[in-house]
């Protein structure tokens, strides 16, 4: 049986800056910018250029 996708969560912008990021309601950190949101979705193994939502 495949593994199951991780459920992320990008929160809206705080005001010191930056979005909250949860990969199965633990954090994972606060992104500043799309690159840092792609280092995130790697280290959980998921290649965004090849995992898109059904």
């Amino acid at each position: 049986m495949p593994k199951p996708r991780p459920r992320i969560v990008v929160h809206p912008p705080v005001p010191t800056g930056g979005r909250r990021v949860y990969v199965d309601d633990g954090p994972m950190g606060v992104a500043y910018d799309v690159p840092d949101l792609l280092e995130f979705l790697r280290r959980v193994a998921l290649d965004p250029e090849k995992t898109r939502s059904s």
